[in-house]
């Protein structure tokens, strides 16, 4: 089952759901199908994808395209939470899937009004969230298993390989460009650059360690999605000044510490 099946499955037209699927880009299930480890790291701007697409809007608000929409955002909630709930092994009430719904609609009926949009994408109708939705839980399940069982060094030495901050420090310190995917810490440690490389890349290391430890999920229980990633992003911050001390802080901690110790084998 695809998103567009489901959308034929719920009385959409295939040509209105592939219209909103391409405009949406997929949705945020596809960002995260698709992402590296940390996966979560996607969702640093949520729900700027919907929102950014406002020239759209009038016409997704249209019949059956709004349908469309409705389903796609329905899609990506619902396999974020479910797959939380599911690594926390406990039940994802409706309740907080219309939570997080309400607050998403309520951010693009924010963006039309002060936009002048009009007419604005609405929730038209009860989605019935059933099985046909857990395929897609269970991709991203396995998505995250992926992330917690990664290698923390080789995911930071790739991640580091591919970043803009490589890539500028490269421009500046030629030999660089000669530097393996396993030896990019040690690189960047010889330029002198390891401690600015930590600052560039800290929100990854709080949203990994944020996977790692389940912290991402147990804050989902009872947070939004955004309030989540932000709590996350805070927490980490406290995290490397010891203002707080639990098991997110001390994966956090602990990843500084094998960064910096990879660095120091120069």
């Amino acid at each position: 089952m695809d998103y567009i099946g489901l959308a034929l499955k719920n009385g959409i037209d295939k040509e209105k759901a592939i219209y909103v699927y391409k405009i949406l880009n997929g949705g945020y299930f596809m960002k995260l199908y698709y992402a590296k480890t940390p996966i979560i790291n996607e969702l640093k701007n949520w729900p700027t994808l919907y929102l950014k697409k406002k020239k759209y809007f009038p016409k997704i608000a249209s019949p059956k395209y709004n349908e469309a929409m409705q389903l796609l955002i329905t899609l990506d909630i619902y396999s974020i939470l479910g797959t939380s709930f599911r690594l926390l092994k406990t039940t994802l009430e409706k309740k907080r899937l219309e939570d997080e719904l309400k607050k998403v609609y309520d951010k693009i009926s924010e963006t039309c009004n002060n936009e002048n949009i009009f007419p604005c994408p609405m929730r038209t109708f009860d989605v019935n969230t059933n099985q046909d939705f857990e395929p897609f839980i269970q991709d991203l399940f396995e998505k995250r298993l992926r992330d917690q069982k990664a290698d923390i060094m080789s995911t930071i030495e790739e991640i580091a390989y591919n970043s803009e901050f490589f890539e500028e420090l490269k421009k500046e310190v030629n030999w660089l460009k000669a530097i393996k995917v396993e030896n990019t810490i040690r690189g960047i440690a010889l330029a002198g650059k390891l401690e600015e490389f930590l600052d560039n890349i800290q929100d990854i290391v709080y949203l990994l360690s944020s996977e790692r430890t389940l912290y991402f999920d147990a804050l989902l229980l009872s947070n939004s999605i955004e309030d989540s990633i932000k709590k996350i992003l805070e927490d980490g911050r406290k995290a490397i000044k010891n203002e707080i001390n639990n098991e997110f802080s001390k994966d956090v901690n602990y990843i500084y510490a094998l960064i910096r110790q990879q660095g120091s084998y120069i």
